[in-house]
């Protein structure tokens, strides 16, 4: 050890390393040949099995580190055998969406089709399409995005917000598919009550 006087009178004590960091240089470069020597290594001796493998139905399972065998007519037996015939455990909320749409009155028989034709979507339109296009209209003709004296737009734009009231509320929809116009109130909607009388 030796002695190092800094701007007082007290030594600090060193140790002396000086050989070890002149050999620092060399330790790292010998540490990364050992690693990349074992790395080439572990890679020939994986190699054939990495080629091989897919080959005989394996793939490469990460969270387990190892390959694992797929026998595809034993999963069938064991996982698809005791599923429905009719996909009932698949299907069952699609199912249930059509039901509850059948119950709105949208089987396609109505008796008129305005609100429908304003929005660009046929009667039997499930109620997400219905929103989408809804959307996509209003953007379109929305007075900050058109011209603000074009009574046309302004006037489309009302009339695809009306529309959207009347068939995205499912009782609303209901009456409106069974009577059209004039069975809505006017207090429900304000282009029922600007409608003129035949």
């Amino acid at each position: 050890l030796r002695c190092i006087l800094i701007h007082s009178h007290r030594p600090i004590i060193w140790p002396s390393f000086s050989p070890i960091f002149t050999l620092l240089p060399e330790l790292f470069a010998i540490t990364g040949a050992v690693s990349g020597v074992g790395q080439m290594a572990r890679g020939i001796v994986n190699t054939p099995e990495a080629m091989m493998a897919p080959r005989q139905g394996k793939w490469w399972n990460e969270l387990e580190g190892q390959w694992v065998k797929t026998d595809i007519p034993a999963d069938f037996e064991k996982y698809c055998m005791d599923a429905p015939a009719d996909d009932s455990d698949l299907l069952g909320d699609v199912t249930a969406e059509v039901e509850a749409s059948a119950a709105l009155g949208v089987d396609g028989e109505v008796k008129e089709t305005y609100y429908y034709d304003v929005l660009e979507v046929g009667p039997t339109a499930e109620p997400s399409a219905i929103k989408r296009c809804y959307y996509m209209l209003a953007r379109k003709y929305h007075p900050e995005k058109v011209d603000k004296d074009d009574k046309e737009a302004a006037d489309k734009f009302k009339d695809i917000a009306e529309a959207y009231q009347v068939l995205s509320d499912p009782e609303l929809r209901k009456r409106y598919n069974a009577e059209g116009r004039e069975g809505l109130s006017p207090d429900k909607t304000s282009v029922a009550s600007d409608m003129p009388k035949i």
